[in-house]
């Protein structure tokens, strides 16, 4: 079984149900910490949507929180959520800023409808 994640109505990944509620649960805690909203909904019957416009906004926010903190455990754990993020918003046709390094092979790993 999969997940089906969309971003204003276009399906940008489809990764399996356990990597799909992980990197819900993921975002719901990151988007808490911050106090911003993600934009991304809950998994309903094998399907989340995100909002573009939150989860473009969310993702900037934890790309610079990343980037000026000096707590390298913080940093660590919240790279991972990141970088997924990241490879979300530019299959949504949006940015990242501050840019964010997506490591060689992150998007080729999640299967998407590129």
């Amino acid at each position: 079984m999969s997940c089906y994640v969309t971003i204003a109505g276009k399906d940008v990944w489809n990764p399996a149900n356990q990597v799909g509620k992980i990197f819900v649960g993921q975002v719901e805690l990151v988007s808490r910490i911050l106090g911003v909203e993600s934009g991304v909904e809950p998994i309903i019957e094998d399907e989340c949507h995100i909002d573009a416009e939150k989860f473009s906004a969310f993702t900037s926010s934890l790309s610079s929180t990343v980037r000026r903190t000096n707590n390298f455990a913080f940093r660590e754990l919240l790279q991972g959520v990141l970088e997924v993020c990241a490879v979300l918003v530019s299959r949504a046709g949006s940015t990242v800023s501050p840019p964010v390094d997506v490591p060689d092979g992150l998007a080729r790993a999640m299967p998407g409808f590129e």
